[in-house]
């Protein structure tokens, strides 16, 4: 989606010599029929309707979960010990956070809301010794 790869591009004019790689990996989670629809466009007048439902073919929390996961450990294999930094969307960053804290796919959405903008930053490794340094962290954005 075009405001992850714009915020990319923002961070990487600061890191000069660091490639930048889109990958269809960190997308958004798939919505089916829904996908590209506003939530009035589909009926829904308030956020509880939209999460107790999903799009029949829409991708699912399970379908999200795994490709966070294989994802995730793709590279842990090929990064033991650099610094990796995702760009990405609500639903993605809460299933990457789901593997990385040892959830189950149904605890995605119980998962705190990810900020626009927001910046965490996670120690992990293959042994699943991960450390949680910094959550959600919207303080880049305040004016003082």
């Amino acid at each position: 989606m075009a405001r992850a790869s714009d915020t990319a591009r923002e961070i990487a004019k600061y890191h000069s010599g660091i490639p930048i790689k889109f990958i269809k990996e960190l997308r958004e989670i798939y919505l089916g029929e829904w996908q590209g629809k506003s939530k009035k466009e589909l009926g829904f007048t308030s956020k509880k309707g939209v999460d107790e439902l999903f799009p029949k073919d829409g991708e699912g929390f399970e379908k999200l979960f795994d490709r966070a996961s294989k994802f995730l450990h793709e590279i842990l294999s090929k990064h033991q010990s650099d610094t990796v930094l995702f760009v990405g969307h609500n639903g993605i960053n809460k299933a990457i956070i789901a593997v990385i804290t040892g959830k189950k796919p149904e605890d995605i959405n119980s998962i705190e809301k990810q900020h626009n903008t927001s910046i965490s930053i996670f120690e992990i490794d293959e042994d699943k010794n991960h450390k949680i340094h910094l959550f959600n962290c919207i303080k880049h954005l305040s004016t003082e």
